[in-house]
């Protein structure tokens, strides 16, 4: 439950952004990238401790899509698995054109960015901290809003609570 509202937190929050202006050319933001997993061979209890984390970790993913999707709409968000990484990943029209003003200076924008990232932050912060109910203590979730004109780039990343990327630090917010 703690999930479904904190997701309808960060929806507001997008939509709040994605209304802070209109027509703009989106910011360009390059992808945060994952690293690969470890190469060293796996013994038979670590196999049978990865099937039981893959399991776990289905769930997991399960009910972080059914709260996201309850929030932003099916077409509006994915979760994933990559290597032992969550990866929760939402867009909203409107965002990347906003997150170009904000980068211009409008301070309309750059108000709601902030918003926008302190939720995506508490957000972040209760995904990560339900690994351990889920059984997944030495897994990770990083969660993204992506530029809603080009899914490939990310506007913000958090891993595990803590912030990762923000396409508008160079330009100081």
């Amino acid at each position: 439950m703690k999930k479904i509202k904190v997701a309808l937190l960060v929806v507001a929050c997008c939509y709040a952004f994605s209304a802070c202006g209109s027509s703009s050319t989106p910011a360009a933001s390059s992808q945060p990238s994952v690293s690969s997993p470890p190469s060293s061979m796996q013994s038979s209890s670590n196999d049978t401790k990865r099937k039981d984390d893959l399991e776990k970790a289905g769930n997991y993913i399960v009910d972080a899509k059914t709260a996201l999707s309850a929030s932003l709409g099916e077409d509006n968000c994915s979760v994933k698995k990559v290597y032992d990484y969550i990866m929760i990943e939402m867009w909203m029209d409107g965002v990347a054109v906003n997150v170009a003003k904000a980068s211009e200076g409008n301070e309309t924008c750059l108000s709601a960015w902030g918003t926008t990232k302190d939720s995506i932050q508490g957000m972040a912060q209760t995904y990560y901290d339900n690994l351990t109910a889920y059984g997944l203590d030495d897994w990770h979730v990083t969660v993204s809003v992506l530029n809603d004109l080009d899914h490939s780039k990310a506007l913000l990343t958090y891993t595990d609570g803590e912030l990762t990327f923000d396409c508008l630090a160079s330009s100081g917010e």
